[in-house]
């Protein structure tokens, strides 16, 4: 029987490593460049002041 090469094996799970590493930066990069839907629409005010309404602090009713 062969003598188990831990050398390689050693290289072997390093090099998975790091292509798993490769792997995330991408998606992660990927993730964060695209473009999030709405993005542009951000800079319309928000107006209205009643409770519940657009830009309105919310409150559970009850309080005053």
């Amino acid at each position: 029987m062969a003598k188990p090469n831990y050398h390689h094996a050693r290289q072997q799970r390093e090099r998975a490593r790091k292509a798993r590493q490769q792997e995330k930066l991408q998606r992660r990069t990927a993730r964060d460049s695209a473009p999030t839907p709405g993005a542009q629409q951000s800079e319309a005010p928000v107006t209205g002041t009643e409770p519940g309404e657009a830009g309105g602090p919310l409150r559970p009713q009850g309080e005053k």
